[in-house]
């Protein structure tokens, strides 16, 4: 179905949405409604890939049983985390610490964090089409951090084990269904806004395929030139970091004429 947002739609010289399709359950090899607790099972023990053999070939997974005693394997570990997100609302992330230099020095419940302030890594990535627009999308209004904002890139916190590029992938997969396309870096860094404190890394893909959005995390979502995306965030309010990572890629790509190197590059 199509998602339309009026100040998206408006941004672009009155060009629709693309159609795109919010992220259900019913994504995940057919399991139940939300309204059935998901009991879950993940072996992540000595950093091996967890889960069963999936009986249909597809190699390592997850095996999900539900309450009725159905098994549902296979599953990838951004899928069963998805699922786990989803239908387990009481299930808190645990995220890597950082100190001022970005190195790990703990970790701790999502909540916790956003709660005492404490400094963690997030990634941001810029996902362009082939002309050059960038997806810009709304955030939820449940989110945990600046609901019902505009952000101009997909991404979110690092969890405890993940690397910044291990991060950009999952997150790239749960928000918008983005699967096997080359993430390429583009720059590091710190930023602070109010009580949050982050470590960053952005990243750009080209991407032209289908979109699917996660409904926890976006309500909508459009292309748009970078410049349009500039004259929004003039008017509607913008998160921080994701507006300085838009800024800092305009000026250090747009507007020299260069361009990240997109090809060959997978994180």
């Amino acid at each position: 179905r199509s998602v339309r947002d009026p100040d998206l739609y408006v941004a672009e010289s009155h060009r629709p949405l693309d159609r795109v399709e919010k992220k259900g359950m019913g994504q995940f090899r057919s399991l139940p409604g939300r309204q059935r607790r998901t009991e879950a099972r993940l072996d992540v023990a000595g950093g091996r890939p967890f889960g069963e053999n999936d009986e249909s070939g597809h190699g390592p997974g997850v095996t999900f049983r539900q309450r009725d005693g159905k098994a549902h394997r296979g599953l990838t570990r951004t899928e069963a985390l998805s699922i786990v997100r989803t239908d387990m609302p009481d299930v808190d992330e645990i995220v890597a610490l950082v100190d001022e230099r970005d190195m790990v020095i703990g970790s701790a419940p999502r909540s916790e964090m956003r709660a005492r302030g404490l400094r963690h890594r997030a990634t941001y990535v810029l996902v362009l089409n082939a002309r050059g627009d960038l997806y810009v999308q709304k955030r939820s209004a449940t989110k945990d951090i600046f609901p019902g904002y505009y952000e101009p890139t997909a991404g979110g916190v690092v969890l405890a084990g993940e690397d910044y590029d291990q991060g950009a992938r999952r997150e790239v997969e749960e928000e918008l269904g983005i699967r096997d396309t080359p993430l390429t870096p583009m720059f590091r860094f710190s930023h602070q806004s109010g009580n949050t404190r982050v470590c960053g890394a952005a990243y750009s893909c080209v991407y032209d395929g289908p979109l699917v959005l996660q409904e926890e995390e976006i309500e909508s979502g459009a292309f748009m030139s970078p410049s349009a995306t500039l004259r929004l965030a003039a008017t509607r309010p913008f998160t921080p970091d994701g507006l300085y990572v838009l800024q800092r890629y305009v000026a250090e790509f747009v507007s020299t004429g260069a361009r990240p190197e997109h090809e060959g590059r997978r994180p």
